[in-house]
């Protein structure tokens, strides 16, 4: 039997994935080529933001470097540095620093090729072009700047270039889709509140009954988006609140006392720091609207009053 043999550079690995990847994505008829697109650009993107951190050794692209050995790297069997480490070492070693909103697209990408090996990912094609058309944006300007393209061999130059082309024609696509639905946004805003969508991360996610995405058409219940906005946005975990004893933005909303209520924070789309949206009926409050129940914590109006009303009802019950 004949043996087969790869012995090719990591960043000619990256950019085949990434090929690949624009290549599955544009396939409009084949359902399972969504799957293999973030799968792919997810392990080119890896791949990628490991790459300065191998040039400036083997050994910092093992999780766990007391462990490195050469043997083992040549090889491939090893543990290869996870991203949350990758991107401390980036700023730590090599100097490189992404914003916040970079990682958080990129995290949130590689999100969704975990969720898909779970089987719980189900997005339109719409969603899937925008995101990777951001994602690959980003991986990009980080190759033009910290991987040196100059220094390409000329396979890997091509290649690139035709990811680059492959992207110019994402960003058409994702500018003749908000061109599509931009007249019918400019209407809906008269009287719906417009968000950030957590699927495609464009500004076109209304919040209306249900919260509905109109560049994506990525729609569930109030309360599912309002969790997925969290998570996806203001980069918040539930889990991570629930272990740190930290505070978890979402709270019942005064107004129509569905649990929808979400802590904008730092802020988000068109809305002004430190405000609270409810994702079912809309309102909007600034943060000094609201004080804390010195009883339970739940947030209420701010009128004056030191407890909510479902305490004051216990109290009263328990005194009488």
């Amino acid at each position: 039997m004949e043996e087969l043999k790869f012995n090719i550079e990591p960043i000619e690995n990256a950019f085949d994935f990434a090929l690949s990847a624009l290549e599955y994505i544009s396939n409009k008829h084949d359902k399972s080529a969504l799957k293999y697109a973030i799968l792919h650009l997810s392990s080119g993107m890896e791949i990628i933001l490991k790459e300065p951190l191998r040039r400036k050794h083997w050994a910092f692209i093992f999780e766990d470097v007391n462990k490195a050995n050469y043997s083992n790297y040549k090889s491939g069997d090893f543990q290869s540095v996870k991203f949350d480490t990758c991107i401390k070492r980036l700023e730590n070693i090599c100097n490189i620093f992404l914003s916040e909103d970079k990682r958080k697209i990129l995290k949130i990408f590689r999100d969704k090729r975990n969720k898909l090996e779970h089987y719980a990912l189900s997005e339109s094609r719409e969603s899937l072009i925008s995101s990777t058309s951001k994602a690959l944006s980003i991986l990009l300007e980080f190759i033009n700047l910290h991987l040196d393209p100059d220094s390409f061999s000329t396979s890997d130059e091509d290649i690139y270039n035709k990811i680059k082309k492959g992207l110019k024609d994402f960003d058409q696509f994702v500018s003749d889709r908000l061109g599509e639905i931009n007249s019918k946004l400019q209407e809906i805003s008269k009287e719906s509140k417009i968000i950030e969508c957590p699927f495609c991360f464009q500004d076109t996610m209304v919040l209306d009954d249900p919260p509905t995405c109109l560049f994506c058409y990525h729609t569930d219940d109030p309360e599912t988006i309002a969790k997925e906005y969290i998570e996806s946005i203001l980069g918040i975990s539930y889990y991570m609140c629930v272990k740190d004893g930290s505070d978890y933005p979402l709270h019942e909303c005064p107004n129509c006392m569905n649990e929808t209520l979400v802590d904008f924070g730092s802020g988000g789309s068109q809305f002004e720091e430190d405000q609270y949206v409810c994702f079912s009926c809309g309102e909007v409050w600034k943060e000094n609207s609201f004080t804390s129940c010195s009883r339970c914590g739940k947030l209420i109006l701010g009128d004056g009053s030191e407890i909510c009303d479902d305490c004051s009802k216990t109290i009263f019950n328990n005194d009488n």
